[in-house]
């Protein structure tokens, strides 16, 4: 890694109003996308991620995010870029996976309940979801806004990357899609957008989410992909329920929504998920043919 670590105490004095002397970084183990390092000042720490500028503005884009997510999620201190390399400064925390599980539930409702700055759906700009793009734009219909701009891009990313068994799932997926969504208008939530068990801890008691791929979506997707990869407790879910109730026929949406994931696992990591993104395409199409 050539990050220049006095670009980065530069960075941090702006951000402080004041000068700042910074020990050797020790790296930080977690996380398959960028490298993560702790860093300190003597009395103070701080968590550093770092990616090549060549991904795209990663940084820039989550920092948006956290801020979007508010309390919920850590706040950044600061971001910037420095000789091809990025960086993003957040406050340490001493995350733990064990908490109150049923209090973590209830602040993902509660998130979800707020009033979004654009009552549409997608977001201002596009971002990413790990190095995938993430394609956004706003769209009145949360129908036209799943295919086009989730599961469309995704399946066409993984034809082109040679995953050729998909091509004959294109023209049933997009019947599904729209025949699962017809009618379905919900109220524009603010996501995490990829939260999945790696992706919430605990601060203490507090409950966290971070590394987020906002949009103004269907709060149901987030909470799908809690179950795509498990490691949520039924106390998470009473906790979630309790504040803010399910929606009538989620259980008919939830595989068409965790497709968008699986194809993005393939998308990212390449052909050992596509078995699972086989199944996922024929569970939503049967889902569609139920109905």
């Amino acid at each position: 890694m050539s990050l220049s670590w006095a670009a980065v105490e530069r960075g941090m004095a702006e951000a402080l109003t004041g000068p700042v002397s910074l020990s050797k970084p020790q790296p930080v183990s977690g996380g398959d996308i960028n490298q993560a390092y702790s860093v300190s000042d003597g009395q103070r720490r701080w968590f550093v991620k770092v990616n090549r500028l060549s991904h795209g503005a990663l940084f820039e884009e989550e920092a948006e995010g956290l801020m979007a997510l508010g309390g919920i999620a850590p706040q950044p201190l600061c971001w910037g870029e420095a000789e091809g390399w990025q960086y993003l400064i957040l406050p340490w925390m001493e995350l733990g996976r064990r908490g109150d599980e049923h209090a973590l539930g209830q602040a993902l409702a509660q998130l979800h309940q707020k009033t979004v700055r654009d009552n549409r759906y997608g977001w201002h700009s596009d971002n990413h979801i790990g190095t995938t793009l993430q394609l956004n734009g706003w769209h009145d219909s949360w129908q036209s806004f799943w295919w086009q701009r989730r599961l469309e891009p995704q399946l066409n990313w993984a034809i082109d990357a040679g995953a050729v068994r998909l091509r004959r799932w294109l023209e049933p997926l997009r019947d599904a899609s729209d025949t699962l969504l017809a009618g379905h208008q919900p109220r524009p939530s603010l996501l995490h957008g990829d939260l999945w068990r790696g992706n919430a801890g605990f601060d203490g008691d507090r409950p966290v989410i971070f590394d987020p791929a906002c949009y103004n979506g269907d709060r149901e997707t987030d909470l799908a992909m809690t179950r795509l990869f498990g490691g949520f407790s039924p106390s998470f879910y009473q906790g979630y329920d309790s504040t803010l109730p399910p929606t009538e026929g989620w259980q008919r949406r939830e595989a068409l929504y965790n497709l968008y994931h699986q194809l993005n696992h393939l998308n990212l990591f390449g052909e050992g998920y596509l078995d699972m993104v086989v199944s996922g395409c024929k569970e939503v199409v049967g889902q569609a043919e139920g109905i």
